[in-house]
């Protein structure tokens, strides 16, 4: 069966999904998210599903935003093949805002999960490379846990129980308003892990400027692996001094979102050039590397015919 088909309906909806511990961000408490989900269907009746929720306090774009610029473009969805969604020349009328953002991935997730139910597929498993494919079972993959509790003892007793599950990275917010409170909950998770799992923590950039290089210094002493965005208020020079003066490294996240704003990371000497950057972290061995796969070539030409498609050798 050919994983390309053409879309015949396409749906939109919102609806509110609650946390089931509040997360706190900056000077806001979230206790929901708002869900944008699309459903689209092919000819044979099969449905895909994707979601495009946009992170409200943080991007410049709300669910209903979303929601309205899916619900504008649907009449350009319907009757395009999912292979045209994918290139993404049936998407150009949603633009290239945060708010297109968002409803693109939603369209490209629904459309992936429609293939992969074509084929009677796991999603994990269409997402792989042949090799993970053919075995019995996905591999794991490491992430780090969002610690999410707010109540000092809960944060013990949840770090405890996640490390007892395997996890051995934690990522904890400390935006709040009231630094204290973040240092406090900080303590009691590094007691409570003891000196093995790694910390990292995320300001989210609501550091204010004067004091970011005094909360530094104060997380220091945790053994941290870094602390994500602490100020949006500080230029990148800025930051990077009073990190160096802290002893604590940075990590960056929603403030690089172009080659230009990687540009100003490379100016603050954290790496000599942008071959650094992929050197240091992209290639094989490096933090943010993802192992790429070779097709086997008798497999790539079983695969091409087999959708219909005419396999050519060239070069």
């Amino acid at each position: 069966m050919s994983n390309d088909a053409a879309i015949v309906a396409v749906e939109v909806a919102t609806d509110d999904a609650r946390l089931a511990r509040p997360l706190t961000v900056g000077a806001e408490r979230v206790d929901s998210r708002r869900l944008v989900v699309v459903r689209v269907r092919d000819e044979a009746g099969r449905f895909g599903y994707g979601e495009g929720s946009p992170i409200e306090w943080m991007d410049d774009a709300s669910a209903d935003g979303v929601r309205n610029r899916l619900e504008a473009a649907a009449t350009s969805i319907v009757g395009s093949s999912t292979a045209e969604l994918l290139r993404g020349s049936a998407l150009s009328e949603l633009g290239s805002d945060a708010t297109a953002s968002a409803a693109r991935s939603a369209v490209e997730q629904a459309v992936i999960d429609l293939a992969a139910r074509r084929t009677a597929r796991p999603l994990a498993r269409l997402l792989t490379g042949p090799q993970v494919a053919e075995q019995t079972s996905v591999p794991d993959v490491p992430v780090a846990r969002l610690v999410s509790a707010n109540d000092d003892d809960e944060v013990a007793a949840f770090a405890t129980a996640a490390a007892s599950c395997g996890f051995g990275v934690f990522k904890l917010k400390v935006s709040d308003e009231d630094f204290d409170r973040s240092l406090a909950r900080l303590a009691h998770l590094r007691t409570a892990l003891g000196n093995g799992p790694r910390l990292r923590l995320d300001a989210n950039g609501c550091w204010p400027a004067a004091d970011t290089e005094r909360r530094l210094k104060a997380v220091a002493p945790y053994a941290i692996d870094f602390v994500e965005e602490p100020s949006r208020e500080l230029d990148r020079a800025a930051t990077a001094a009073v990190a160096k003066t802290a002893g604590v490294s940075l990590a960056v996240d929603e403030s690089v979102a172009s080659e230009a704003d990687l540009e100003t990371v490379i100016e603050t000497g954290a790496v000599s050039d942008m071959q650094e950057v992929f050197d240091r972290y992209l290639a094989d061995g490096g933090p943010a590397n993802v192992p790429k796969y070779a097709v086997d070539p008798v497999r790539a030409v079983e695969l091409i015919r087999g959708a219909g498609g005419v396999a050519v050798l060239a070069h």
